[in-house]
């Protein structure tokens, strides 16, 4: 599952326009049967690869760095601005790029059905004349799912208008802006940022679009400063702030229509839901514009902690040891306390919003372990018997559920907030002993992730664990002295042990690709006692001794291929006499040198690039990663 927000349908024009318009197509592998990589460095070659792709087939195409959308018109002998149009006809793409790709493209507009795109990394269009993206035509196609996994940023300017003052002449209306959508359901998880004479964000023809960061629109235009306009039945939720910019040349147009100059201007029975503020800029002569201009049936909402924006919601209440059942929490609320030491011990949760979606449950509850399944709205957990819950998995059910991810993290005795499990992950600790103290429970559309840490949700041990080598998307097992080799664990799980002074003295790490999503591999070296640091391994090799009772002292770990492109690796050691140290990551050192101390845990795991470390919990705020004398 994914996190704060969720996925949904469409991807945004510039970034679709960017991926359609560079590309030279090179068949690097074929993965699986109907998966297909490849290199694009120009837009005709992308359009052949895309031509050449059979229905339901999905592929991931890799923008070149040099990816250059600037095209000499022969007939001019200057470089000229370009418009383009590409289908995706049931089609699953997911684009990748080397670095951020900035574009100088006129136009770039996105059709197809039946089709999933994603953008990982940000793209900036730089638009002359008209708008930077376009998800969604005025046609009958349809997306199933557009994300943005960054920022869209237009950056739109006025050919010729540079001097103008006054008035504007008719017939020139401007529309250009971050990103204008229609007929598709699109995620953007960054912000929508225009150029001045733009307008920040459009949807038209009951296009549903989600931003999870801000949307604005730069001062100093002569035409638009509006940060949202909707048209027809669109819907659109900013978990975020709307600011509208300064119009500071302009006043009104020749038929003497007002200049857009709104934070939000919602029009037909479209609505907005905005969970932060919302602001609209001025005119020269310093009149204010209303931040929020709506037409009768037009809707604005600012969401509360009762609200969700996009139809759908979560509520739940928990029993809490000394209290009893606590009130009703929607939406990512915390149920239960944090810093009081008292348990959980049972939980009920439902959905409202959609007759076509539902949850079921399980807890893992002292004494008993994992209790059976129970539908919403029903009881998890034990009341009467002082128990603690341990650890829970929540998913989804019902026809829609391929539409939506629900996420949940709890707080759990020791470790503070685990990061954010999803669609039926476990969420906790196992063989610990550790109560849960708190839960946070999101639906969100397909695609879209919350703010936070999303995985290392789920801290089991090794010497209790019966898992497979590839149970998550990072598995290690270590060799432990008196135990020898552990099970494998996963993704922020303990490997080895604490409080038993037992020493590691090997270890084996590898990725799963198919969990990640992406190519690529780890290697990784230890510290050895006698030996010093060894060379680096791979894949799942053996780093450290066997049969001699050497200890680790220290480790090392890095990403290899587009796992290093798009992912980190955070890890952290129990060390002797230090206990838990602080989180190291993409090949910084974690352990002690010079002190002859042995590494007797590790916990490992990896992020989205970019991620925030994991809490520090149960070690001590900043304490280092790496000790040396």
């Amino acid at each position: 599952m994914t996190r704060n927000k969720m996925k949904i349908m469409a991807y945004i024009l510039v970034h679709v326009l960017v991926m359609c318009c560079c590309g030279s197509i090179g068949n690097i592998s074929s993965k699986a049967q109907q998966h297909y990589d490849y290199a694009v460095d120009d837009y005709y070659e992308l359009d052949d690869v895309i031509k050449s792709l059979p229905a339901g087939s999905d592929v991931t195409i890799m923008i070149r760095e040099d990816f250059d959308c600037d095209f000499l018109d022969p007939s001019k002998e200057q470089y000229t601005t370009l418009q383009y149009t590409i289908d995706f006809n049931d089609i699953s793409v997911y684009f990748i790029t080397e670095n951020n790709v900035n574009m100088d493209i006129e136009q770039m507009s996105i059709e197809g059905y039946g089709s999933y795109i994603e953008f990982s990394p940000q793209i900036i269009f730089k638009s002359s004349w008209c708008n930077s993206l376009t998800i969604g035509t005025y046609s009958s196609k349809e997306f199933n799912t557009v994300v943005i996994n960054g920022d869209v940023c237009g950056e739109p300017e006025l050919w010729n208008w540079s001097a103008i003052q006054g008035t504007v002449p008719l017939g020139s209306y401007y529309r250009g802006g971050g990103l204008i959508v229609c007929d598709a359901n699109v995620i953007v998880n960054g912000d929508i940022y225009s150029g001045k004479n733009g307008i920040g964000l459009s949807t038209y023809c009951n296009g549903s679009v989600i931003v999870n960061g801000d949307v604005y629109v730069e001062d100093g235009g002569v035409v638009n400063g509006c940060g949202v306009r909707t048209f027809d039945s669109s819907v659109v939720t900013v978990y975020g702030n709307i600011y509208g910019g300064d119009i500071v040349q302009g006043e009104y147009y020749s038929d003497d229509r007002d200049i857009d100059c709104h934070g939000v201007w919602a029009r037909d029975n479209s609505t907005v839901y905005c969970s932060g503020q919302v602001l609209s800029g001025k005119v020269y002569n310093g009149e204010k514009y209303d931040n929020i201009k709506l037409t009768e049936s037009a809707k604005f909402y600012n969401i509360d902690e009762k609200a969700s924006g996009y139809g759908v919601g979560v509520r739940y209440t928990t029993h809490v040891q000394s209290y009893g059942w606590k009130d009703m929490s929607y939406n990512g609320e915390s149920s239960g306390t944090t810093g009081q030491g008292k348990r959980l011990e049972s939980v009920v949760i439902d959905l409202y919003g959609n007759d076509n979606l539902s949850i079921r449950y399980r807890t893992h509850v002292q004494s008993y372990g994992w209790m059976h399944w129970v539908p919403e709205g029903g009881v998890s957990g034990t009341s009467g018997e002082s128990k603690r819950l341990e650890a829970i998995c929540i998913e989804l059910t019902g026809s829609d559920k391929d539409k939506y991810d629900i996420f949940y993290r709890v707080h759990a005795q020791g470790y503070g907030w685990l990061g954010w499990a999803e669609n039926g992950q476990p969420a906790g600790t196992a063989g610990q002993g550790k109560r849960l103290e708190a839960i946070e429970i999101k639906v969100l559309p397909k695609g879209t992730i919350p703010a936070g840490v999303v995985g290392y949700s789920y801290v089991e041990l090794g010497k209790s664990a019966n898992n497979s080598a590839y149970a998550g998307k990072i598995n290690y097992q270590t060799h432990v002295q008196s135990y020898g080799n552990q099970s494998y664990v996963y993704d922020g799980s303990v490997s080895g042990t604490f409080g038993e002074a037992k020493r590691l003295e090997g270890i084996k790490i590898n990725v799963n690709n198919d969990l990640t999503g992406v190519s690529g591999g780890i290697t990784y070296r230890t510290h050895v006692q006698s030996y010093g640091w060894l060379d680096w391994v791979s894949d799942g090799q053996f780093s450290g001794t066997a049969g001699e009772s050497k200890r680790l002292e220290a480790i090392e770990i890095k990403l290899t291929g587009d796992m290093e492109k798009y992912h980190d690796v955070y890890y952290r050691v129990h060390s002797q006499t230090f206990g838990w140290l602080g989180w190291a990551k993409n090949g910084e050192p974690a352990g002690t040198a010079g002190y002859a101390k042995r590494l007797e845990g590790i916990q490992v795991v990896i992020l989205l690039k970019g991620s925030q470390a994991p809490n520090n919990l149960p070690a001590s705020n900043g304490i280092a990663a790496y000790i040396s004398k």
